[in-house]
């Protein structure tokens, strides 16, 4: 009796050793996928980062009312509904002499190599009123299109006169 019992032991074991190698590749191939995937993501995932920045320093800019620093962002080949880089920035200067506040929520980023495309919701608040809008709106847009120059993000309009 005590033989077959050593049998079924070895058969068992032999079991669970074919199990935890099929797992263990399992594993390491899962394991290889994801570091091959984050490779592949990883420079998309800074873009997003430094798009996201921009949004947030935008907010701040609005804030400390400060358009300069909006203007830094703007590419130099800047195009908007007819606006260049220099009918932009005194469109940042105008809506910062009217509003204090804009919040930017809800983005989605869309990379495309050297573009990025944004939709988001913001919103716009002076003292006397708020704006709402799903951007890219007719109205604004302008903070929605992005262009990389030398490894840099930057506003770059609808490309649209």
């Amino acid at each position: 009796g005590e033989m077959n019992l050593s049998k079924w032991n070895k058969g068992k074991v032999m079991r669970m050793k074919k199990e935890q190698v099929l797992s263990s590749l399992i594993l390491v191939i899962l394991i290889g996928l994801f570091v091959a995937c984050s490779e592949v993501t990883k420079p998309e995932a800074a873009s997003r980062i430094q798009i996201n920045q921009i949004l947030d320093d935008i907010e701040d800019a609005v804030f400390t009312y400060d358009p300069e620093k909006i203007i830094d962002f703007i590419h130099q080949d800047f195009l908007h509904n007819g606006n260049d880089k220099i009918d932009q920035s005194y469109v940042w200067q105008i809506r910062l002499l009217h509003f204090n506040t804009m919040q930017i929520d809800n983005r989605e980023i869309a990379i495309s190599q050297n573009s990025a495309f944004v939709s988001f919701d913001m919103t716009l608040i002076a003292p006397d009123s708020t704006v709402v809008t799903e951007e890219p709106s007719e109205e604004y847009g302008d903070i929605s299109y992005f262009i990389r120059d030398e490894g840099k993000w930057q506003l770059y309009g609808n490309q649209r006169y």
